[in-house]
């Protein structure tokens, strides 16, 4: 899911409008969905701490890819178990969500963008990718998976703690 589209299911759960042209079943959804996710904040990404479960889950809506690269950094900062998915990045075995923020805070977007992985999937995928050396593939695609302007604003999103 791209980076749009998260921001916009986040949107959409964190608003109380619906749209007449809605049948009632979506009304009824999207009423089941709001309360599920009752807990988030229109003017803030939620950071859910589970001290029983002893994870952190960062509720970004920014979508797999940049949540997988913001997985990589904290991979880098000694997190072990870190998982994602489009609408949020879990930290096993951590209940200090500060220290997951200002790892995530403590790189520049570029420098996000720039020590991200890319799969051998998409290199696959790359036209003429046999014909250009590795490197260059490599920053190609991590310039059209990672948009520094997205990377930034989900690293600088107000965050809000929540102890559950």
């Amino acid at each position: 899911m791209s980076w749009r589209f998260g921001r916009a299911v986040h949107a959409l759960l964190t608003s109380e409008a619906d749209s007449g042209r809605w049948t009632a079943r979506a009304r009824d959804t999207f009423g089941s969905l709001r309360n599920q996710y009752d807990f988030l904040r229109p003017d803030a990404d939620v950071v859910v701490t589970d001290r029983e479960m002893e994870e952190v889950r960062w509720f970004t809506f920014a979508g797999g890819m940049i949540n997988t690269a913001l997985s990589d950094i904290l991979r880098a900062h000694g997190f072990e178990d870190v998982s994602t998915s489009d609408f949020w990045i879990r930290v096993a075995g951590s209940t200090d969500a500060k220290r997951v923020r200002d790892s995530i805070r403590s790189k520049e977007a570029g420098e996000i963008r720039t020590s991200f992985r890319i799969a051998d999937e998409f290199l696959e995928n790359l036209k003429f990718n046999e014909c250009l050396p590795t490197e260059l593939s490599h920053d190609i695609l991590r310039k059209r998976l990672l948009s520094l302007d997205e990377l930034e604003a989900t690293r600088g999103n107000e965050v809000v703690e929540v102890i559950v």
